[in-house]
Order: C-alpha cells, then structure tokens, then sequence
C-alpha cells in the first residue's frame, strides 16, 4: 500500500471505518494480520457520528422530557411549573456521546494492532 510518498508494508487494507470496516479491521488484528484501516472522517461512519447515535441520544433526552409531564404526580414541583429543552446543550451531551464512542472505536483499534490512516482509498487495478 501506498500512502501519498511512503510505502507500508501490510497484508490486508480496510476501506471505510463505519461498523463494518473497524470490526473486520480489529477482528484482522485479532488473528494476527498486518492490518491498515483507511477512513476520511470520523471512525465509527455516519451511524456513530451522524446518524445512529445521535438520533438515539436525541431520542432519549425528548423521553426524558416527557416524563416530566408525570412528576407532578408524585409530589415533584418544578420551580415555575414548567420545563423548557436547551438545544445548545443537547448538542454538547451529543457531541460527548458521539466522541466517546468514536474514542472507543480508536482505542479498540489501537489495541489489536490496526494502523488508522486518515484519507481515501483508490484501487488502482483490478
């Protein structure tokens, strides 16, 4: 494999670091092989950065919120009796969510031996 002017020696090269792409990447680590993970963006693909979890995290803070709605019954008072959602601040909890994960993706990675290059990948030939 060729990364811009350096040669890397590697018996497997990974295209895409979404949940397909690191999970053969570390299982490759795992049984021993030489393993480089190429990716443009964040590992973890659209489902951890910008699709799946976020939704979800999303998802979570708006139950949270409706539940709100109930407190009253058990004797709980919000101070003027209503609450109000901070998008600002979702995005930050989201952001440390999604970061966290990605972190876990990387590290994993780490740990079995994969080479993380950040770019694209072009074949060359068939």
């Amino acid at each position: 494999m060729v990364v811009g002017e350096i040669a890397i020696e590697t018996d497997v090269v990974v295209i895409g670091g979404g949940p397909g792409g690191y999970a053969a990447a570390i299982r490759l680590g795992q049984l021993g092989q030489s393993v480089v993970l190429v990716e443009k963006e964040a590992l973890g693909g659209v489902c951890l950065n910008r699709g799946c979890i976020p939704s979800k995290a999303l998802i979570h803070a708006a139950g949270e919120y409706h539940k709100l709605a109930g407190l009253g019954k058990l004797g709980i008072r919000l101070p003027d009796g209503s609450a109000a959602f901070h998008m600002p601040d979702w995005q930050a909890w989201k952001e440390s969510v999604v970061a966290q994960l990605s972190q876990g993706v990387e590290q994993l990675c780490q740990a079995n031996g994969v080479t993380v290059v950040k770019g694209s990948a072009t074949l060359l030939s068939a």
